[in-house]
């Protein structure tokens, strides 16, 4: 939400959508507070929270978006980035494992400071290059992270 926050005190037009739906207690309260949070800005109006999706429409939420936010901690390569890139969609994330991919095209940021990532934002939807380094970002996706690629190699693994 800090980083919505200054998105609109700099005057930038958004809409966002959180979906995922809470699965553990911990999640419940976080998203409770979230929503309170959310309730409580002038933008409230262009954030909507989805809750959980189907699988099978994910690529219809994904393609409805210009930019999906991975701020996760999770030790890995996020699935929900990979599919994002997979789908299009730039991806932003301050994930170390996300670095040396995103990196080069200024999609990564390594301070979660709301301002970084706003600036960050801001500067790359100002890229006239947009659709080729997405294009090259879904391809190397595809080739690298694809199920057709990574089951030969969990299978290598466990020969």
């Amino acid at each position: 939400v800090a980083v919505l926050d200054v998105l609109y005190e700099r005057g930038q037009k958004f809409s966002f959508t959180i979906v995922g739906e809470p699965v553990t207690e911990a999640e419940e309260v976080y998203a409770a507070r979230l929503g309170q949070e959310i309730a409580k800005r002038p933008y409230q109006g262009q954030v909507q929270m989805l809750g959980a999706v189907p699988h099978h429409m994910l690529p219809d939420v994904l393609h409805a978006q210009d930019v999906l936010f991975n701020f996760g901690t999770t030790g890995n390569m996020d699935k929900a980035g990979l599919e994002a890139l997979a789908a299009g969609v730039a991806l932003f994330s301050t994930n170390a494992h996300f670095e040396d991919l995103l990196a080069p095209w200024g999609l990564y940021v390594a301070s979660p400071n709301p301002e970084h990532i706003a600036q960050a934002l801001l500067h790359f939807f100002g890229r006239g290059d947009q659709p080729a380094i997405l294009a090259t970002l879904r391809n190397k996706v595809v080739a690298e992270h694809s199920l057709s690629t990574l089951i030969p190699k969990i299978l290598k693994e466990l020969a």
